[in-house]
């Protein structure tokens, strides 16, 4: 067992690592109708920026009125993006500065950010991204199907660790107010892969053929494909495997290598 754990575990982070370095789209997806801003400092004459509000001292308020994608800067309260691309956004408005900018405000000239504590409308700002994860899985229940007349559906409760390997699809929502949890970002998301894991069995009378006469508790090597749905960096979902006993008398056990369907549980370990 230890064996297929240590080659199933390398082949994961194997996949991680290459999926991560060749495959992965580092940008976000802005959509449109997200609202950002831009700050136009005052330059003095002799090239340098004033540290006085002027009168040319502007905000400008933009609308995304076509997606596009630009890698995202989280500075915590505030999140600047990379790069825009003139001809996706339009200025709604315009507002000159009465008084010098400070904190982290004072870095953004030239730079589209969100949000701008100051000035309306405070709606939260949306960007879709996709990234290949290393999740931590467990598999609370798992149900096994009849066996013609040979056994009757069994539903198992456990822990089943595993380790997964998945492609997750986030919708970012950026607001301006903390949540209960003290933070700007809350993602909802979206997660196929696959996964490697462990547990045990109790292989008995009523479960094996030809029947044993020792039952005994045996680990299981399960592996299998997954869907999970998060919130930040907890996951639910389903998913389906098959199981492997290992040890005396586990070819004896009658589920070996018949699909089961589970309830799963995750957390991201590698994003």
């Amino acid at each position: 067992m230890e064996k297929h754990l240590i080659a199933g575990v390398l082949m994961l982070l194997s996949l991680t690592s290459c999926v991560e370095q060749k495959f992965i789209v580092k940008d976000n997806y802005i959509s449109r109708n997200n609202t950002s801003y831009k700050y136009s400092f005052y330059t003095l004459p002799n090239g340098s920026k004033g540290f006085l509000a002027s009168p040319t001292d502007s905000l400008y308020i933009y609308k995304v009125k076509s997606g596009f994608r630009s890698k995202i800067e989280n500075r915590g309260d505030f999140i600047v993006l990379q790069k825009v691309p003139s001809d996706k956004v339009r200025n709604i408005y315009a507002k000159k500065q009465k008084s010098a900018l400070i904190g982290t405000k004072s870095s953004f000239n030239g730079k589209y950010y969100y949000p701008d504590l100051d000035t309306l409308p405070k709606m939260k700002f949306t960007y879709i991204d996709s990234k290949p994860v290393l999740q931590g899985l467990s598999i609370p229940l798992k149900i096994r199907a009849k066996i013609a007349d040979i056994s009757p559906s069994q539903t198992e409760t456990g822990f089943n660790p595993s380790l997964a390997f998945g492609w997750k699809f986030n919708i970012n929502r950026f607001s301006p107010e903390k949540d209960i949890f003290g933070k700007n970002l809350t993602q909802l998301s979206l997660t196929p892969g696959i996964f490697l894991g462990t547990g045990a069995v109790d292989l008995k009378k009523s479960n094996t053929h030809p029947i044993i006469q020792i039952e005994r508790k045996a680990a299981i090597v399960s592996s299998g494909l997954f869907i999970m749905f998060g919130y930040n960096n907890i996951n639910f979902g389903y998913s389906v495997g098959w199981d492997f006993a290992t040890g005396e008398s586990s070819r004896n056990w009658q589920y070996r290598g018949r699909m089961w369907h589970g309830l799963s549980v995750g957390f991201d370990i590698i994003k």
